[in-house]
């Protein structure tokens, strides 16, 4: 009696229309969604003899007894997972290394970590451990591996968890504070521990050690939801897969942001190329969308971080980068870390965007030179990807530009540009609205070597010398970071970048390079075609 007075709250409440904006979109009908794995379900897994459609995941009688699981149906795996792994992932180098996958993230795996097949229940129609006839699956019943297990385009995730959004985190000031760009839980309103009756838009679990709130699959996704115009795939996130205006800096709205922007408040992120409704004005190309489950025409805007990032991206990527990987497929499956990949979806010969006008530029075609930045892999000394960030102003350790070792030089897209800050204008701390239409310096005007709007919110070095004789080298090099905001100062003793050099000496000095660069004539040594030194 109590539930069900309950229930009638809840759809007294809905009527009223009292629900977060950013779910009224949404409704709860699993019978029309993937989920759904009976006769009846809308999917091509489906079984060829069972109609009833929560017993493949729930059961009244003879649940499995493990924590959190709601009258759970299936057993659960007890594979040992490799959990994702990142030198900027503050909640690894609070903790040490994530947790196993506990809570909704260990029933969400008994399924999608394809070792279990999907038709195997502990009960039906009286009857124990039943294997339910099903179509659709992989070999031996399992999650069907879509493209390809190891691409971003299957949602069988396996057991390696590396090329997933991280789960079993726990998400609390502490980290926050450590991160720098996440909202405080404390303060935020729509991150919160979920309850039995109470789901905040980005509910917690309770499953980290002493009853820290964690991050688990529940906390992104809902499997019972559906967007309300069936031709939408929302799967089955709990808020907008997509933008739907201007993001407002330091600020979420459930009802116009992407799910991403909930937890991460990436600075600049409102005002860059990627983000700007006026300036990522291009679409998708039909192929492109068609492969990504985007809508026809989607804008780059309204991608959002989609455009750069999939929660669920191709192994061997680093950092969800999607299709960041050296792979020559298409789709890429597999392969090494290759982040230039991931910018070269759009910025190439052929992208996969609209074009219009050319007012992407073509980078890939000027690392096709035969005399160009050493980008690749293969035109690196140690033959693999070095680069490897510490936090969100793509800080990087000297080391590994070549300090103590000249196998660590190397480039990338981000040593050069913050993604996230990137804006077309010819200044650094220009206005969005005020763009002049180009990202490069402005040709009518003189050169005075102020950063430009792609080079916003890198980071660099400023040298300081003792005097001023020519070949005296720098006794220090004081680190410019952050983004400075628009209208940001552009006093070369501002502690963000202002100046280009600025960036190119973090590595072509001895910032970052062992060698000073004095040689006795005739004594300078090859450095190769490719523009391997300094």
């Amino acid at each position: 009696m109590r539930r069900q007075i309950q229930y009638i709250i809840i759809a007294f409440i809905l009527s009223l229309g009292l629900v977060m904006p950013g779910v009224a979109q949404r409704t709860s009908d699993i019978s029309n969604t993937k989920h759904n794995l009976s006769t009846s379900g809308p999917g091509t897994t489906v079984s060829t003899t069972e109609s009833e459609i929560c017993v493949f995941c729930h059961t009244p009688h003879g649940a499995t007894n493990a924590p959190g699981a709601p009258l759970w149906n299936r057993q659960l795996s007890n594979q040992t997972y490799t959990t994702y792994t990142s030198s900027s992932l503050d909640a690894e180098i609070i903790a040490g290394q994530l947790d196993q996958p506990a809570g909704s993230s260990k029933l969400c795996l008994s399924c999608h970590d394809g070792t279990l097949a999907l038709g195997t229940v502990n009960v039906l129609h009286g009857n124990q451990n039943v294997d339910i006839p099903m179509t659709g699956t992989g070999a031996g019943g399992v999650m069907h591996e879509g493209v390809n297990l190891e691409s971003g385009f299957t949602r069988n995730l396996g057991t390696d968890l590396t090329n997933d959004h991280p789960i079993s985190l726990t998400y609390d000031t502490n980290l926050a504070q450590q991160d720098g760009e996440l909202f405080d839980p404390a303060n935020a309103a729509h991150i919160e521990v979920g309850v039995p009756g109470l789901r905040p838009p980005v509910p917690l679990e309770a499953t980290g050690t002493g009853n820290a709130p964690q991050v688990q699959c529940g906390s992104c996704h809902d499997p019972h939801v559906r967007d309300l115009d069936l031709t939408v795939n929302a799967k089955f996130l709990r808020l907008n897969r997509f933008q739907e205006s201007n993001p407002i800096p330091d600020q979420f709205s459930d009802t116009t942001d992407i799910v991403c922007l909930a937890c991460h408040k990436k600075a600049g992120w409102a005002t860059s190329a990627h983000a700007d409704i006026t300036v990522a004005d291009e679409q998708y190309t039909a192929q492109a969308a068609s492969l990504r489950d985007f809508p026809a025409n989607l804008p780059v805007w309204k991608a959002a971080c989609l455009n750069c990032h999939d929660a669920h991206t191709v192994h061997g990527a680093k950092r969800l980068l999607r299709e960041g990987t050296d792979s020559l497929l298409s789709p890429k499956i597999g392969g090494n870390p290759a982040i230039e990949e991931t910018c070269y979806q759009c910025h190439s010969a052929v992208p996969i965007i609209s074009n219009t006008g050319n007012s992407v530029p073509n980078i890939q075609s000027e690392f096709l030179l035969p005399r160009r930045m050493p980008i690749t892999a293969l035109d690196q000394a140690a033959g693999t990807e070095v680069h490897d960030v510490t936090n969100a102003d793509l800080l990087e350790p000297t080391s590994l530009l070549g300090k103590g070792s000249l196998l660590n030089r190397h480039a990338e897209c981000t040593d050069c540009h913050n993604p996230h800050r990137v804006m077309r204008n010819s200044l650094f701390n220009g206005l969005a609205d005020s763009t002049q239409g180009f990202h490069a310096h402005d040709p009518d005007t003189s050169h005075t070597n102020i950063a430009s709007g792609v080079l916003r919110g890198s980071w660099g070095v400023e040298p300081v010398y003792g005097d001023t004789a020519f070949l005296s080298l720098p006794t220090n090099y004081l680190v410019k970071s952050g983004d400075g905001g628009n209208g940001a100062s552009i006093d070369v003793n501002s502690t963000h970048v202002t100046r280009e050099y600025q960036i190119c000496l973090k590595c072509h000095s001895d910032f970052g390079y062992d060698d000073n660069g004095v040689y006795p004539i005739g004594t300078r040594p090859n450095l190769g075609t490719a523009g391997g030194g300094t």
